[in-house]
């Protein structure tokens, strides 16, 4: 099965037969743009596609006839919404999922803490939530 790891060293291997090719039998460059384009396809697909495991394995459903739904909630904690929207969670005792950007915890810890002491999931949303994030170095 195709993911992002395997897609990217098929796509390093094919631009690189395609370079060798290029510099010793003088084919036109233009013949990289068709790995280029495979591979930007195989990475918009992954990400269109939450259950193709491409980025990473998901989740999607269950061997169940029992009606489930998960309930997410992003880039909080925020001091307005977050509390109004755990009241409403204790009220009809449903779990969720915070996904927290770590920039907003800083200040919000006791509404951190809220939302662990009341069972609920806390997940990483990034830490600033940039819209360049796949750009960002990790290191």
């Amino acid at each position: 099965m195709l993911n992002f790891k395997s897609t990217s060293i098929l796509f390093i291997i094919a631009v690189s037969i395609v370079g060798l090719l290029c510099y010793f039998f003088e084919i036109t460059l233009w013949w990289l743009l068709f790995p280029i384009l495979v591979y930007k396809v195989f990475l918009i697909y992954g990400s269109a596609s939450i259950s193709s495991n491409f980025y990473i394995n998901t989740h999607c459903n269950s061997d169940t006839a029992e009606k489930q739904i998960a309930i997410t909630f992003d880039a909080g904690p925020d001091t307005t919404i977050t509390p109004k929207v755990l009241a409403v969670l204790t009220e009809y005792n449903v779990p969720a999922t915070f996904f927290v950007i770590g920039k907003n915890i800083s200040g919000n810890e006791k509404l951190l803490k809220q939302i662990d002491a009341a069972g609920h999931i806390i997940g990483n949303h990034t830490f600033s939530h940039s819209f360049f994030i796949d750009f960002k170095s990790t290191h």
